[in-house]
């Protein structure tokens, strides 16, 4: 499965972003790609895709808070100094990626970089609580 993450942000050092932020979790056992936008205002979506199933998408909007934490967060992430360990595939892991303006990071869950850990793990609960619910 192919995912597109074609989203610039602005990051490193300053208050937040003022364009689109990318989050992509695909593999696991289930082989489920969940994909996380989110706008400076806080808005966005998360869009769901499952084998052959066709995608369920949310349009989604952060509470203020959410949406602070989150600038925050993405205001200390500066992925030019992000180490991303190479690996081989690991069957049925999930794999990750932020899209951050030009630059992205990408990764398996054994190598989740501690530069990323708490931004990974905002994105993560986001895309949980706001993505289509299984029925």
């Amino acid at each position: 499965m192919v995912l597109a993450v074609a989203s610039p942000f602005a990051c490193g050092g300053g208050d937040g972003f003022d364009r689109p932020l990318t989050y992509v979790r695909g593999g696991g056992e289930t082989g489920q790609a969940r994909t996380l936008v989110v706008r400076p205002d806080g808005t966005g979506s998360v869009q769901v895709e499952h084998g052959t199933d066709a995608p369920e998408r949310v349009s989604i909007h952060l509470t203020g808070a959410e949406r602070d934490r989150l600038a925050q967060l993405v205001g200390e992430v500066d992925l030019d100094g992000v180490e991303v360990e190479d690996s081989e595939p690991i069957p049925d892991a999930y794999s990750y990626s932020v899209r951050l303006g030009d630059e992205e990071a990408g990764w398996q869950a054994a190598y989740i970089p501690s530069e990323l850990g708490q931004l990974w793990a905002e994105l993560e609960a986001l895309g949980e609580k706001y993505g289509p619910q299984p029925e």
